[in-house]
């Protein structure tokens, strides 16, 4: 089932086509070559939320500006050496593309911008490499402009912070995670259902949020608390499968879980839905950790899986209420300083992360020689319009190099380009040539510009907006 744009989608949609026209007045008013570069960068950048727009939009202006001087570099010495420059441009976008991998921040965006930059401004250049820095000088221009417009509408109309949703995601995330923990701890423990392969994915995100609160001038105090807070959500999924499995194992003994351990279980589940502010959150935690640490009765194995059992439930006790005092700071915008966590592991906190070098470095390898392959069919075809195909294809192998498997979205992007080329045709053939004022060139990019921006804040169709 499709869900329709709500309100707040057609509000965003709205102040992202309004700032993309400004920027597209200002670019004719300048008398720029491509004005198109100015106003698709406003929807490149744009975001719902104000942080996530700024975090962006920093990045971008020094990518952009590191990719332009790259290619003024390279193109003058290698104009005259076509497979050479190929390889010189396929190895930049490979290499910048790797290491933008290595960052899950908006920094990566410093590296993902010059990885295609260069190239779209090099390949552009190379029957005129004189011109070179003119046009470095030129898209620079056009994107920093966009970039400021959609800074300025993102700051000045209906600006929504990265905190005022930061609260509803993680009381979302904590209800999942709750409802996990009560099949768990009750007397019918239900198989894994949906909902718990959603926390992994909503932690993801979760992340991104965090990721973005420095951008966002109100969350100065909000930044370090949502560390806090996400490092603690991303250890109970863990704790709460070994535990899982633990009470499995004990349900399988001869004597099955003591009636003592059956009580914990039973009363743990009931403070976990208890409010941070209940009088008794606290003092019930209190009495929960006292019955928890007291030994249970020797009796072999049965007796270990027990007692292993009880410091899991302790483990899940003080996590749990970090997690809801964290989020009680959080809503009311208070600092960490007096806050004291039960939960005492010195890993907690640590921003540790696998990375499969194998991998990445395949994925960029792969990205490399698509792009290096694109440039000698275009030198041997002669095609002198040839650049424009390898500069997109270099897009879309540093926009989607980095999934597991690209192969879908490109076949995603193939389909909406030639969609769109039919859309752009009509419009230039049947609708453009009766327009002479700029206010009926807005009203006539308005219907498409304005639905895909509806699109583009949902997450399902988010992508396929954007292209």
């Amino acid at each position: 089932m499709i869900a329709l744009p709500a309100k707040r989608d057609w509000l965003f949609s709205a102040r992202t086509f309004a700032a993309a026209m400004l920027a597209l007045y200002i670019a004719l008013a300048l008398g720029l070559p491509k004005p198109s570069w100015a106003m698709g960068t406003v929807y490149i950048v744009s975001h719902p939320l104000i942080g996530a727009t700024r975090s962006k939009a920093a990045y971008r202006v020094f990518g952009t500006l590191l990719g332009a001087a790259a290619a003024v570099f390279v193109v003058p010495p290698l104009a005259n050496q076509p497979a050479l420059l190929s390889l010189v441009v396929a190895l930049w976008s490979g290499a910048l593309l790797y290491l933008s991998m290595l960052d899950h921040t908006p920094r990566h965006y410093l590296l993902r911008l010059p990885a295609y930059t260069m190239p779209l401004i090099a390949l552009s250049a190379v029957y005129a490499p004189e011109s070179v820095f003119d046009i470095a000088i030129v898209r620079s221009e056009e994107i920093a402009l966009g970039i400021v417009c959609a800074s300025l509408a993102a700051a000045l109309v209906l600006p929504t912070r990265v905190s005022a949703v930061l609260s509803p995601r993680v009381d979302g995330w904590l209800k999942d995670a709750a409802a996990w923990a009560t099949d768990t701890l009750g007397s019918n423990p239900q198989p894994p259902s949906a909902g718990r392969n959603r926390l992994a994915a909503d932690l993801l995100a979760f992340d991104q949020l965090i990721t973005h609160l420095s951008y966002d001038a109100t969350s100065r105090d909000t930044e370090r608390t949502a560390g806090e807070l996400r490092a603690r959500m991303s250890m109970l999924p863990p704790l709460l499968s070994s535990l899982s499995e633990l009470l499995a194992v004990l349900r399988k003994t001869p004597g099955g879980v003591s009636a003592d351990l059956l009580q914990l279980m039973e009363d743990t589940s009931n403070w976990l839905g208890y409010p941070a502010d209940n009088p008794w959150f606290l003092s019930q935690a209190r009495a929960l950790r006292r019955q928890l640490d007291a030994p249970p009765p020797d009796g072999g194995w049965p007796s270990l899986l027990e007692g292993t059992a009880r410091m899991r439930l302790k483990s899940l006790v003080n996590l749990w209420q970090d997690c809801l005092t964290l989020r009680a700071l959080i809503s009311r915008g208070l600092p960490l300083w007096d806050w004291k966590p039960a939960y005492r592991r010195w890993e907690v906190g640590v921003k540790a992360r696998h990375y499969d070098y194998g991998l990445l470095g395949f994925a960029a390898g792969a990205a490399a020689l698509g792009i290096f392959l694109g440039c000698l069919i275009w030198i041997a075809l002669g095609w002198q319009d040839g650049a424009n195909a390898v500069i997109l294809g270099t897009v879309a192998c540093c926009l989607f190099g980095s999934m597991d498997e690209p192969a879908p979205m490109l076949r995603t992007l193939f389909i909406v380009n030639t969609i769109c080329t039919m859309l752009a045709g009509l419009l230039l053939f049947a609708v453009l040539p009766a327009v002479h004022e700029f206010e009926m060139l807005a009203l006539c990019l308005a219907p498409p510009f304005l639905v895909g921006g509806a699109l583009m804040s949902q997450p399902r169709f988010g992508p396929v907006a954007m292209l």
